[in-house]
């Protein structure tokens, strides 16, 4: 009798079995279930108990898409491609060597997963929104849609249970994934979908303002930071480029991961760009080491390709960096520096602010400190002190 799903608990035991059936090396099959391992954390951390093989392709695209460690993906697609090829019934497996998974869009299943694509159609037309914010709503809410396809749920049972499962995971505790599902809820049932509005369960599940957390590091802690990166190897030299232009000129993480090519005015020495956030063009000055370090990464390290983008992945399918790839980097060499960050703030904007801070204790006035954050008024710049 074919298997459609296998329970969490007994996956890694029923996955070194496939891989004995398939006849996979002896390294191979230590490498691959290392990838269940993963695998296993993955589920556990979205509440999911049965692996079918939608979860699996979810997996490896929350990879792609949180991280670019190729061998981390070389230890987790080979085992859900022979997982998958198990449970769908194939006789044969053999692992590519070399060969690259190509990525897939979100494939949104079942009728939530539809209602949620026309809810993003339907408030994307209706409002002013940017690329990222439905970027970010497709990967939030295609999340909550293959979850709730793993739990068999449909738009006429789906309940308060529901709701809390997907966001008790660890990877949605974040407030701002609530923003998108609120909505999303909410035009269920002004749509008719629901007959309740189970968009009430979210308010007050937001980070309250006034208890946030730090984010300012030493001077110290920050050049720690740089140094740790190892500007011999291509990510290093990447990644160093990416790290400046947060800590020594104070750009956002959104607008580091969307700059564009024609940003860069080389002749003039400056950075001329429209801020993601607020729209509103801000030119900042080509420091000596910044521009050092996207001239070695620009001539040595960037991919060939017709895409504008400043920063791209390293390897295929080559393609910008998110901002949730840029806060891995950021993580990576904060752990590598030593610099203690349990208690803070530690993605772009902690740079950011650190270079507010210092830039205020070196006697800058408010005004100065604005216009190089790109803050239309002193008291938003106030907030990062």
């Amino acid at each position: 009798m074919q298997i459609k799903s296998v329970a969490r608990k007994d996956l890694i035991p029923f996955a070194e079995k496939v891989f004995c059936i398939y006849k996979l090396s002896a390294e191979q099959i230590r490498c691959c279930l290392k990838g269940c391992a993963f695998l296993c954390r993955y589920m556990e951390s979205y509440n999911v108990c049965e692996y079918v093989p939608q979860i699996g392709e979810q997996c490896i695209n929350n990879l792609y898409e949180q991280s670019v460690n190729k061998y981390r993906c070389r230890q987790v697609i080979p085992a859900i491609q022979a997982l998958n090829a198990y449970i769908e019934g194939q006789e044969t497996f053999v692992i590519q060597q070399h060969s690259r998974y190509q990525y897939k869009d979100y494939p949104f299943p079942g009728e939530i997963g539809l209602a949620a694509l026309e809810f993003i159609k339907s408030y994307s037309e209706e409002n002013r929104v940017r690329k990222e914010t439905i970027r970010q709503y497709r990967f939030q809410l295609n999340n909550f849609s293959v979850l709730m396809e793993m739990r068999g749920v449909t738009l006429s049972t789906l309940s308060d249970t529901d709701i809390y499962a997907f966001i008790s995971s660890r990877h949605n505790i974040q407030s701002d994934r609530f923003s998108s599902l609120r909505r999303f809820l909410s035009y269920l049932f002004t749509a008719g979908k629901t007959n309740r509005d189970l968009s009430e369960l979210l308010f007050g599940m937001v980070r309250q303002k006034g208890t946030k957390l730090p984010s300012y590091y030493e001077k110290e802690e920050v050049l720690a930071i740089e140094n740790a990166v190892c500007r011999s190897s291509c990510k290093g030299k990447r990644d160093y480029a990416m790290i400046l232009l947060a800590s020594r000129l104070g750009l956002r993480g959104s607008d580091i991961v969307n700059l564009n090519l024609n940003n860069l005015d080389w002749e003039n020495n400056v950075i001329r760009l429209t801020q993601q956030k607020t729209g509103q063009e801000v030119i900042l000055p080509l420091l000596t080491e910044v521009g050092n370090a996207l001239a070695e990464y620009l001539r040595y390290v960037r991919p060939q390709s017709n895409i504008k983008t400043v920063f791209l992945s390293l390897s295929p399918p080559i393609r910008p960096l998110s901002i949730g790839t840029f806060r891995c980097i950021l993580v990576e060499y904060f752990r590598e520096a030593g610099v203690k960050f349990q208690e803070k703030h530690h993605g772009p904007h902690s740079l950011r602010h650190s270079l507010a801070s210092r830039m205020l204790e070196n006697g800058i006035s408010m005004p100065v400190i604005s216009e190089a954050l790109g803050h239309s008024t002193t008291e938003t710049t106030l907030s990062y002190l």
